[in-house]
């Protein structure tokens, strides 16, 4: 499938008003020479991200001052990119983990909550393993309003009782009807 940058393009070209981009790492060279600035990016799309890529993804990141949301999917399973967790920017709101093709562990999880992303953002979506990174991730949030985790393991009343207990009365969280693995939570 012939991408935008796989064809020729006109050297007069310059995109300087994007908001939305989804791209796939590595970049193609003529990219940075057809768009022309980053500053209205708001949400951006990452496909196929390995630490490999980190230096790219962070030159990126650097150039786009109003970014809002960065969502990273993966098609393959592959081990967890710990790069993700050095990543930087002062603006980011959402982070989408939910399509990493990947289920966070209790660790990996801590990890991200200390992270700078996992500091700053204050909507998560991101898969765990278990009930334990659910509470890990309630427990050590810190600028966090809402999040959205599938959990491998079925949530049960147990785990919502649980997560009650370290939320404050005015939270709210609920179960996906369609889904008995989700649990949306708003603080």
């Amino acid at each position: 499938m012939k991408t935008f940058f796989d064809q020729p393009i006109p050297s007069d070209i310059y995109l300087s008003n994007i908001h939305y981009i989804s791209i796939k790492l590595p970049l193609h060279n003529q990219f940075w020479s057809v768009i022309s600035s980053f500053n209205h990016l708001n949400t951006l799309h990452i496909s196929s991200y390995t630490d490999a890529y980190q230096s790219e993804l962070q030159n990126l990141l650097d150039q786009a001052p109003n970014l809002y949301s960065l969502r990273i999917n993966q098609k393959k399973s592959l081990p967890l990119q710990m790069s993700l967790f050095k990543l930087r920017h002062s603006s980011l709101y959402t982070i989408h983990f939910s399509e990493l093709n990947y289920c966070f562990n209790e660790e990996e999880c801590l990890i991200f909550c200390r992270s700078l992303f996992g500091i700053q953002c204050q909507l998560r979506l991101i898969d765990v393993k278990n009930r334990y990174c659910v509470i890990t991730l309630v427990k050590k949030r810190i600028n966090l309003q809402a999040a959205h985790v599938y959990c491998e393991e079925e949530v049960s009343d147990e785990l919502t009782r649980c997560l009650k207990y370290y939320l404050s009365p005015t939270c709210f969280l609920t179960r996906d009807p369609c889904c008995s693995k989700v649990i949306r939570i708003w603080i």
